[in-house]
């Protein structure tokens, strides 16, 4: 008969236990309302963002399509012109700020062709976003007025040697449901015959610096600015 050894397995112990506990509902409502204070402040800071980074956005394909279009006149040897071509559609129509629907404005450069003396488009450029609420718009006028554009029939023309005839700008703005509302208007402005593309801003006669005159666009740096020398001022 075989023998047999005891087994020196040892014995089953008891589970043991971690000390890790739940989270209780107080504590998980405490997290939850904390997430959503922060989403709610992101959201306000983002829909003030958003305006200004269209509106700027808008301001700077313009200038950058200018300055090309005037490359442009100088490579060919050939005035170019900018004009503006307007669409209108019944659903951008609004009776505070947009009554006559344009939908969309765009920027348009053309040259004259050699042989049939016909404007031919060299440049294409968007500028008004509808949707995001940026339109070709002066402080002073609703969108599309006179205010908009303050070169000469709003046109402008380059020189073939890149210079301009006359300094003016093009300006865009938000909008705003409270007509009576300030509003951010920036500006495409050539103010030397040599064609150099600066961008300004409106700012309200209480937030002008001191000093300016009858001066009502500016550039963001000056100084007297209150934020190192910045005196842009935001609606």
């Amino acid at each position: 008969m075989q023998d047999t050894k005891p087994c020196n397995a040892p014995a089953p112990t008891a589970a043991k236990t971690t000390g890790v506990r739940a989270y209780t509902l107080l504590e998980l409502m405490v997290v939850v309302g904390v997430i959503g204070i922060i989403a709610g402040a992101l959201t306000v800071a983002w829909g003030k963002l958003l305006p200004q980074t269209q509106l700027r956005n808008s301001s700077n394909e313009a200038s950058v399509m200018l300055q090309k279009a005037r490359l442009t006149a100088i490579q060919q040897n050939k005035p170019v012109t900018i004009t503006v071509d307007w669409e209108t559609e019944d659903w951008a129509k609004s009776a505070n700020n947009n009554p006559t629907g344009i939908s969309r404005q765009w920027l348009v450069a053309s040259v004259e062709d050699d042989e049939t003396g016909a404007m031919v488009v060299v440049d294409r450029v968007i500028v008004s976003k509808p949707h995001g609420g940026v339109f070709l718009r002066g402080p002073n006028d609703l969108v599309g007025g006179a205010d908009a554009v303050t070169f000469t029939g709003d046109t402008l023309v380059i020189n073939a040697d890149g210079s301009i005839p006359e300094t003016g700008s093009f300006r865009f703005s938000d909008t705003k449901s409270d007509p009576s509302a300030p509003r951010n208007v920036l500006e495409v402005y050539l103010g030397t015959l040599g064609g150099r593309a600066t961008i300004r801003k409106y700012l309200e006669p209480e937030d002008r610096p001191a000093g300016v005159g009858a001066q009502d666009f500016f550039e963001s740096t000056l100084s007297g600015g209150k934020e190192g020398g910045n005196v842009w001022v935001w609606y």
